[in-house]
This record gives structure tokens, C-alpha cells and sequence, in this order.
């Protein structure tokens, strides 16, 4: 399993090569994709990119709980990060699957606060 951030999906928007490659080689080793509720919210348009909502068919939606949010803003107590970057890297961290981030400086910054918390940039 891979989680996907909210730029990794912009990205796939665009067409950009480098996404569709995360998305082609994760579909190539059979890994299942995961993208955190707030990156649904932070990306759906009415109405949706046809990109955009192909990519996410294919998802599962990981919701946001008290523990997941409890997580997080534990994470963003010590980091001073955004509630959304917060949560979406808690997401992955708790389904155990590495981020694809196009802001790998402030994931970095919350990976030394959410234990499990691996990342990859993009």
C-alpha cells in the first residue's frame, strides 16, 4: 500500500510523468493506494477532474477518527504544521504505507513527531 498527498494528485492533474509513474509502478507491483479524506476534500471540484476522480476510484479513503485527529494534533503541537499536512501524514503513518509527498520539507518536519511515518518524494 502507498498513500498519496494532495500534491501527488495536482500532479496527476496535470499529467505529470513523474505521478503517473508512482501511480503505474504501484499498479505494476500490486500495491493498493490510499489518500487520506482531507486530500478528497483538499482536491474535489463539481464538478471533478475526470483525472482526478479516475485516480481516486481506484483509492481507498482513509477517514479521519478522534485517534487519527488526536495524532495529528499532537504532531501539530510540536511542529506548528497545518491540520491537513497533520492528518494526511498521520493516515499514512497508521495504515503503515509511505507517503508520496510533493512537500517532502514539511512531512519531514512531522515524520520526526509520527512514529512509522515513511516518505517518498516526488
Amino acid at each position: 500500500m502507498i498513500a498519496l498527498d494532495t500534491g501527488l494528485l495536482i500532479a496527476v492533474e496535470r499529467r505529470s510523468l513523474a505521478a503517473q509513474k508512482v501511480l503505474d509502478t504501484a499498479a505494476g507491483d500490486g500495491d493498493d493506494l490510499l489518500v487520506s479524506a482531507m486530500v478528497l476534500a483538499e482536491v474535489w471540484r463539481d464538478p471533478p477532474s475526470v483525472l482526478i476522480a479516475r485516480t481516486l476510484s481506484g483509492c481507498r479513503i482513509e477517514p479521519v477518527d478522534a485517534r487519527l485527529a488526536r495524532a495529528a494534533g499532537a504532531a501539530i503541537g510540536a511542529t506548528g504544521a497545518g491540520a491537513t499536512d497533520a492528518i494526511i501524514a498521520a493516515s499514512a503513518a497508521r495504515a503503515g504505507a509511505p507517503l508520496v509527498t510533493t512537500d517532502i520539507d514539511e512531512m519531514r518536519r512531522l515524520a520526526e513527531h509520527i512514529h512509522g511515518l515513511r516518505l517518498v518524494a516526488l
